[in-house]
């Protein structure tokens, strides 16, 4: 009994956890929405569009994993220099890590731009696919640069429990996407039909105007975003030797994970485009409820963050092991959700009938990775990298996928080949693997390595 009070019974968690959880989450899930609206939209015009868009996806989804390493990492400075309130070395780290995140967006354009042919070939032979995808990534390419200000913006505004600004800008990018997918896909109110193309430029201008929307209001509220020109273009040396040697690792283990994704994908993409599209299907269903959890770890790294930052150990360390309970139990009732809800939920899109059966097996089988995947999920990317430790995260989420999901999956479906869903469930051997060496090192308590100990550096 007095376990479960001190694990379950503590009021001022969970009201900490609810107001920060929750706006998180409601972010998330509205950009899921407008994801799964895409899907939906574009799935209307066949198969090969949503192949083309779910793989022209695919390279924006890598960029974004480069801004989630820097933000990640860069959330370790901001929540634990929060603890303290040291605002001036945020404003630091934020520059450092800005600079960073806006040349990996410039780069993910140019190529984008200049060689979009290759970049689909990467997953798919199909030239019809490779076509669609072209025409799609072409225009998609110009959102990359307010989605790179957009997140790493909202990444320090949510370490410094400023949440409710980027909840209620995506609102609007959502709505305002939604909008303009139905007048430039299906060429509404005198706009001519662009198909793909129109759901790219739909996602581009939405994007613009949640970057916009943050913008405008940090700067009227003066939040920490809104910091001056002078001070933005004011480095420390000593914010930069710290910097680095903290965030390179989540980069490495965010691109690492990225490039096995991709290996991962373009597996999926050469068992055929109804296997893909199922594929596509299910990674959007999903992303509804892992928002959920996108937000408990964002709660979780920045109440732990704070703890230590401040020198509470203790109380961070309990926080921790509170968050590694919560997650999987939510994720077994998602889980359950997600399997009731399979059928009409795969019947939202125009598929054939084998392609919906495909994703709905997609979906059980997830469901049942889903508690050890939501835990691993909360330690590596709430826990750990909050504590400071981003290197142990590294060497646990990229190396098992390395070592166990990418060889499995190569082997089950170009060797082997095993059923399109058995491929996709080797991949729960590496959930197994990573879940036990989580729970092990979350109760050492090792990952606590605060970035606040030394408080007297040289400028």
């Amino acid at each position: 009994m007095a376990n479960f009070k001190k694990y379950f019974g503590d009021r001022a968690f969970y009201r900490g956890v609810l107001t920060l959880a929750l706006p998180i989450a409601a972010q998330n899930l509205l950009s899921s929405s407008a994801n799964l609206i895409d899907t939906i939209m574009v799935g209307q015009l066949g198969e090969v569009s949503l192949s083309a868009v779910g793989m022209a996806g695919q390279w924006s989804f890598l960029m974004f994993l480069f801004f989630f390493g820097f933000s990640s990492g860069s959330s370790v400075f901001f929540s634990q220099y929060w603890g303290v309130k040291d605002l001036s070395r945020i404003r630091h780290t934020y520059s450092l890590g800005f600079v960073n995140v806006l040349a990996i967006a410039v780069l993910f354009m140019v190529v984008g731009w200049c060689f979009p042919g290759a970049v689909i070939r990467a997953f798919t032979n199909d030239e019809a696919v490779v076509a669609q995808g072209v025409l799609y990534l072409r225009i998609a390419v110009f959102g990359y640069v307010a989605q790179c200000v957009n997140t790493y913006g909202c990444s320090l505004l949510r370490a410094t429990e400023e949440v409710r600004l980027p909840m209620v800008a995506n609102i609007i990018s959502v709505v305002a996407n939604t909008f303009l997918n139905w007048v430039f896909i299906y060429g509404h109110l005198g706009m001519p039909k662009l198909g793909v193309q129109g759901a790219a430029l739909a996602t581009v201008l939405s994007s613009w105007l949640c970057t916009l929307i943050v913008l405008i209001v940090s700067y009227r509220r003066k939040n920490l975003l809104a910091m001056p020109v002078r001070e933005f273009f004011h480095i420390r040396r000593s914010t930069v030797r710290r910097f680095y040697p903290v965030v390179l690792p989540v980069v490495f283990n965010e691109s690492l994970w990225a490039l096995a994704t991709m290996c991962l994908n373009m597996v999926y993409g050469r068992l055929g485009t109804g296997n893909y599209s199922a594929m596509t299907v299910k990674n959007t269903v999903e992303n509804l409820t892992f928002t959920f959890f996108v937000g408990l770890s964002a709660a979780c790294s920045v109440m732990v963050g704070k703890s230590i930052g401040a020198g509470e150990n203790e109380q961070g360390f309990l926080d921790a092991r509170r968050f590694g309970l919560l997650s999987p139990l939510f994720a077994v009732v998602l889980g359950v959700v997600l399997v009731a809800l399979r059928v009409p939920l795969t019947n939202l899109f125009t598929l054939s009938d084998e392609v919906k059966v495909t994703a709905q097996w997609l979906l059980i089988i997830n469901s049942v990775i889903y508690p050890l995947r939501m835990f691993n999920h909360m330690n590596i990317v709430g826990t750990f990298r909050a504590g400071g430790d981003t290197r142990a995260s590294l060497l646990m989420d990229a190396g098992s996928i390395w070592l166990l999901s990418v060889p499995l999956v190569a082997l089950a479906g170009l060797v082997w080949h095993f059923p399109f869903i058995w491929v996709f469930a080797m991949t729960a051997v590496e959930e197994t693997v990573k879940f036990s060496l989580g729970v092990w090192y979350l109760n050492t308590g090792r990952w606590i390595k605060p970035v606040t100990e030394r408080r007297a550096d040289p400028a």
